[in-house]
């Protein structure tokens, strides 16, 4: 089954793919294959995400995954229990099926999102229900648009704001996708 969508001028294809029990007349949802073509490029970039119970990456997710951005999950261990972690593809690795690994940081690698946040002087951090909305996009790999305080008034002070929990650091770029200012943060 295919399924094509965009996110922003990028298309991303994906095809789900089941498989009938051997047991029974039902089916079921193992993995689904993403493609990205990136505006204005001839080369995809492919990956599978499989669907495992309680560990599944959502195509959003997968996207943003692709992007190079963060991704914070409850996931669930061999064991049955959930913990959270930051999910990081690791563009330098891959498995057997040549799909890029996927690096998990766990809560004890001691990466604090709203420590990191309070450092900087993001408008939306003043109001309790931005803050958690902001939160909570960048906690799915979302490349956000928060506003910055500034005492230099400027008509361009909107940046776009993603994350690299990996490296406990926040990256700035401008609308136009253009990276201007990545700062290394000590990690809480």
């Amino acid at each position: 089954m295919a399924y094509e969508t965009k996110y922003g001028n990028d298309t991303v294809n994906a095809t789900l793919n089941f498989s009938q029990s051997k047991q029974s007349d039902m089916y079921f949802f193992n993995s689904y294959q993403v493609k990205v073509q990136k505006e204005n490029s001839s080369e995809t970039m492919e990956q599978t995400f499989y669907i495992n119970k309680g560990n599944n990456i959502t195509l959003k997710e997968g996207y943003n995954l692709m992007e190079g951005r963060s991704v914070n999950k409850d996931l669930t261990n061999k064991e049955g229990q959930v913990y959270n972690a930051w999910v990081q593809m690791d563009f330098k690795q891959s498995d057997n099926n040549g799909n890029f690994k996927l690096k998990h940081y766990h809560e004890n690698y001691g990466y604090d999102l709203e420590a990191v946040l309070s450092k900087h002087p993001i408008r939306e951090l003043g109001n309790e229900e931005y803050k958690s909305n902001l939160m909570d996009s960048l906690k799915k790999g979302t490349c956000n648009l928060p506003r910055f305080r500034s005492t230099v008034r400027s008509k361009n002070n909107t940046s776009k704001l993603t994350l690299n929990s990996r490296q406990s650091t926040y990256m700035i770029a401008v609308c136009k996708g253009l990276i201007t200012d990545r700062r290394k943060r000590t990690a809480v």
